[in-house]
This record gives C-alpha cells, structure tokens and sequence, in this order.
C-alpha cells in the first residue's frame, strides 16, 4: 500500500524550508493554547476523513473506535541544522531547532493509534496531516518503558533529515533544550547499529556525536542518502 493511502492531510508543511530560513523561533509556552485548539478541532474530522476500509492503517481495529479517541501529550519536532552536522561544527548550545510543527498522539483504548501533525500556516495553528501508526506504536512501547516520559515531561521528536533517522527526547519544563534525554528510535537505532528492540538513553552530547559521525560516513560516501 502507498504512503498516500496510509495518511490523510489537507496541508504537507515543507519542514526544510523552515530549518534553512530559521524559522524555529517557538515557544510553545506562549503558544500552547493555539496548538492544542487546533488539534482539538482537527481529531475527529481527520479521524472521519480515513476512507472506508483502511481504519487498520491507522492503527484502529473500525470506525466504531473513532469516538473514543483522545489526544496525548504531544511532541514538538526540531531537527539540526546540517552544517552543525559537520565533523569541523562545534558543539554547544543553540544547534538544535524547534519547528512550528507538533505530532499529538491519538490515544483509543488506553494506547496510541496514530499521530496527528499540527503546524503553523500562514500565522494559524492547523491540524494538517494524521497518520504514522506504527511511529505511534513505538513511541507507546516507549512511554510505557521509560518513566521519564511521564505526563509532565516535555516532548520532543529529533529528526535529522539527511540522515533520515528519528530521536525521542524528553526534558524537564525548567530544563534547556541541550539537557534533553534522547532515545534513538527504531530508525536511528539501525543506522547507529544497536539493537533493534533495544531503548537506549543518550545525553545530547551523545546523541551529537553519533549523529555527526554518521553524517561523516554520508559526506564520505560511506552511506546512501
């Protein structure tokens, strides 16, 4: 089955253009109630909008469950910049950027079901996409394995786009971005080569090592795009 049938959108946010713009100035404080208006509004229109027949590709056994759906907590998503990927790059504060762009877990039953994305367009908070059942899974398996995941924990999803590989991080409210503790989901997992049903926990120094080692093998030819 294509990805264009396992998802459903109205908008695909173009998620690089912010990151070489530097569109990444959010604070989700100040925005909070804007994201999850929008992601109330846009649960069960999206969750209606799945065609008939491919509930099961987003993680729902009928369209019978769609009214016991809820919204988790959700996770921002930042990424690095690539020339901060760099092996000459130094580290330190500031290379991580947060986009305007949150992923709120669809809770149906006491587990997620699927992601739905909200994003900012043209200034306004806008559900824009549902789907990534099976993102959705593992980061369930995770939050019931990893403690510091808790409700009060804010959430991240590192995606590092030319390496094409996912962390989930977790921080406290008074914490700064680079006190994040990441785990390498199942994508990073296998690129960095750790075991696939393995949840590691990496610092952000860490987790800037083993990204910049392996954009070093990308640069090098080592690895595919």
């Amino acid at each position: 089955m294509s990805s264009d049938k396992k998802r459903t959108r109205l908008f695909r946010p173009i998620l690089l253009i912010c990151v070489f713009l530097g569109i990444h100035s959010l604070t989700f404080g100040n925005e909070e109630n804007g994201v999850y208006q929008a992601a109330e509004a846009g649960l069960h229109p999206f969750l209606n909008s799945i065609p008939q027949g491919f509930e099961s590709s987003f993680g729902f056994g009928g369209r019978e469950e769609f009214s016991l759906a809820s919204l988790g907590s959700p996770y921002q998503l930042c990424t690095i910049h690539p020339k901060n990927l760099a092996p000459e790059a130094v580290a330190g504060e500031g290379l991580i950027l947060p986009l305007e762009e949150f992923r709120f877990p669809i809770i149906c039953r006491g587990t997620m079901r699927a992601l739905l994305t909200v994003a900012r367009m043209n200034g306004e908070w806008r559900a824009v996409e549902i789907g990534a059942a099976g993102l959705a899974a593992e980061l369930n398996k995770l939050e019931m394995n990893y403690p510091a995941s808790g409700k009060e924990s804010q959430r991240i999803l590192l995606r590092l786009y030319q390496l094409k590989i996912d962390f989930a991080g977790f921080r406290e409210t008074s914490q700064r971005l680079e006190e994040t503790t990441f785990v390498p989901l199942r994508s990073a997992r296998l690129a960095l080569g750790t075991a696939e049903e393995m949840f590691i926990l990496y610092s952000y120094p860490e987790t800037l090592k083993r990204a910049r080692d392996k954009y070093a093998e990308l640069l090098a030819g080592t690895i595919k795009r």
